[in-house]
């Protein structure tokens, strides 16, 4: 529980990454999604948040080394990207499952 209240408290895309999952649970609300169209239109961003945790893990330790490397520049950069590409797949969802209602 320490390690998500540090992350909440120290991280700002971890508030932005939580955002994005209380926007993506309003949505399942709003448009009445069935059980598993809940669950797959919300697990991106449940995972984003995780994932989130292991960067700042990651940042949290590369940073401490104290050590100039490119490679503790190319870890930190890959964490965040790997963020990015849930943050992502989950706004590719919503944006398929948006089309799919309205012009579908």
């Amino acid at each position: 529980m320490s390690g998500l209240i540090y992350v909440y408290k120290s991280e700002t895309s971890f508030r932005r990454n939580l955002f994005f999952l209380v926007l993506s649970l309003g949505l399942s609300f709003y448009f009445e999604l069935g059980f598993l169209h809940f669950w797959a239109m919300n697990v991106p961003f449940m995972a984003s948040l995780a994932v989130e945790c292991i960067n700042t893990a990651i940042e949290s330790i590369v940073d401490q080394l104290e050590v100039e490397n490119v490679l503790m520049g190319a870890a930190k950069d890959c964490g965040s990207a790997a963020v990015a590409i849930m943050l992502l797949i989950g706004a590719f969802m919503w944006v398929h499952y948006i089309y799919l209602v309205y012009f579908g």
